[in-house]
């Protein structure tokens, strides 16, 4: 099952002995992120904090001011965003789509005005579909590991579509941001049905063996950057991340919005 967290607060500081300490209130997974996104600095064992102003704390090693301010600055990133742990290296959401039960949060109320539900596309989807897309560049932009991605691969859909948002919102990014879109990398060979039609116990059937990594030789050790509109169940995007990893590359994925149930388990409120 998903694990889904956004950190509550954070202090970056140097203690009296001149090192450099991260303390969090939150899931000790952003320390994971943390050495992840920062392989050039090395981080201690995490300990509780004894203070009980936060929940945990870690010491780095080789960060100076400015690195001390660009850790600020990604605690700050995962402050504002949502973490979600599961089988992919890392998964973030802009937001969760709900910010009540009858109010969509700002992310959540794009997406909704840029999907056409069927209905022809119009100027307006277009254009809500790029203010979404901004967004997320600006979490690619901020975030180290994302912005140094070879591929960014759209969710791929079934069939021929004049207007496709998860397509649009990878477009626009490469376009902005000069990174290679990797939408022809990958192509979906079956129909499926709509996850959220699908009850928790067919989601896996209904997706598995649905993606084909059309060249899997421009995939080989390079880093990929799955893009979505909505993460649900995350069905879909795991069984993408498989098949790109089976081609040989490293995965990670960013959605715009996490609707506030996985399965039938509400959501971690840490």
């Amino acid at each position: 099952m998903n694990q889904i967290y956004r950190l509550k607060d954070f202090q970056v500081k140097v203690n009296q002995n001149g090192k450099t300490v991260i303390l969090l209130s939150g899931s000790e997974n952003y320390f994971d992120l943390l050495r992840i996104s920062h392989p050039e600095y090395r981080f201690g064992t995490v300990w509780p904090d004894q203070y009980g102003s936060f929940d945990s704390g870690c010491y780095i090693y080789g960060a100076d001011e400015s690195g001390r301010r660009r850790i600020e600055g990604l605690l700050r990133l995962f402050s504002e965003t949502v973490f979600i742990k599961d089988s992919i290296e890392q998964t973030f959401a802009l937001d969760y789509h709900w910010k009540n039960q009858v109010e969509r949060s700002e992310v959540g109320e794009l997406i909704n005005q840029a999907k056409t539900y069927g209905k022809p596309v119009q100027n307006s989807h277009r254009m809500k579909a790029e203010a979404l897309s901004d967004k997320y560049i600006q979490f690619i932009r901020r975030h180290p590991a994302y912005n140094k991605v070879d591929y960014i691969i759209p969710v791929p859909f079934f069939g021929v579509k004049d207007y496709d948002l998860p397509t649009a919102i990878a477009a626009h990014i490469c376009q902005k941001c000069n990174l290679m879109d990797g939408a022809k990398l990958v192509s979906k060979i079956r129909s499926t049905r709509s996850m959220k039609d699908v009850i928790q116990e067919e989601k896996f059937d209904n997706i598995h063996d649905a993606f084909k990594v059309t060249r899997p030789n421009l995939l080989q050790d390079k880093r990929v950057l799955l893009i979505d509109d909505i993460y649900q169940s995350g069905e879909t995007l795991r069984e993408l991340a498989a098949a790109i990893r089976a081609a040989g590359a490293r995965v990670i994925a960013l959605v715009g919005t996490k609707t506030k149930f996985t399965g039938y388990v509400p959501y971690d409120r840490n």
